[in-house]
């Protein structure tokens, strides 16, 4: 219940304290179900060894993107 407390809490604090880009969020939100629903089907149904090479390169290519945006 407190972590419930806390999350509606922190949601309202930053919902008022700044400007949310509520485009963002709708394409996150969306892809937030998707992957909730294909996620485990692929998780099951692909080998580990191809699971965990392709987790390590979009890992790898996110902090690229991310290394890029900061300079």
């Amino acid at each position: 219940m407190y972590l419930g407390a806390g999350g509606v809490a922190s949601a309202l604090i930053l919902t008022t304290a700044a400007a949310v880009p509520w485009t963002s969020v709708g394409v996150l939100s969306g892809g937030l179900l998707v992957g909730s629903l294909v996620g485990p089907v692929l998780a099951r149904r692909l080998p580990a060894g191809i699971l965990r090479w392709a987790g390590a390169i979009l890992g790898f290519a996110l902090a690229v993107i991310l290394f890029v945006d900061t300079l």
